[in-house]
């Protein structure tokens, strides 16, 4: 019988030991995804994406090098959900389901919309997993420089004074894409 109870207290000690160990990895994510939601009426606009971290790097021209395509954050492709036709500066952007790329630059970003969602964001040389024959739509963005370091990359949707707006910002770099629904 004590032979059982020590072989069940050793169960017990493994499991435990093995919670610990998971719940420390998960815990360790340093770049973990995230989704940013607008609902406005009838219009559903969703956002999904990795969040790299600053982590006293820096960044723009940098890590992330000016005019090269950029996979928009880390790990999976970033996702751009839309369920509404949308209008970004009289371009067009059809209801649906896209990758999210953009190639920052000193003083102007171009955001792309690409109609394939790879499962990844890029390829096994770093490259952003982009074909470009798939691109829908190519918006630019203009940066501007804030105060406030913002530490883990951000992508927002939001609604301020009418305008709906598609927001990227890191370190302190902050650009505003506005739109609306057609």
């Amino acid at each position: 019988m004590k032979k059982y109870i020590w072989m069940f207290f050793g169960v017990i000690l493994v499991a435990v030991i093995l919670m610990v160990v998971f719940v420390r990895e998960e815990g360790e994510i340093k770049s973990p995804q995230s989704k940013n939601n607008l609902t406005d009426g009838d219009l559903k606009v969703e956002v999904a994406y990795g969040r790299p971290s600053k982590r006293e790097r820096d960044i723009f021209g940098a890590l992330v090098p000016f005019d090269a395509i950029w996979r928009t954050g880390a790990n999976e492709a970033t996702e751009f959900h839309t369920n509404k036709d949308l209008d970004f500066s009289g371009q067009s952007l059809k209801a649906g389901d896209y990758s999210l790329f953009t190639m920052p630059g000193k003083d102007n970003w171009k955001i792309y919309f690409n109609s394939v969602i790879p499962e990844w964001g890029v390829d096994e040389n770093g490259k952003a997993f982009r074909d470009e024959k798939n691109d829908v739509l190519i918006v630019d963005g203009t940066p501007s420089l804030v105060n406030n370091v913002t530490e883990t990359f951000t992508i927002s949707v939001s609604k301020a004074d009418s305008v709906n707006n598609l927001v990227f910002s890191w370190d302190k770099t902050k650009v505003v894409v506005p739109f609306k629904v057609k």
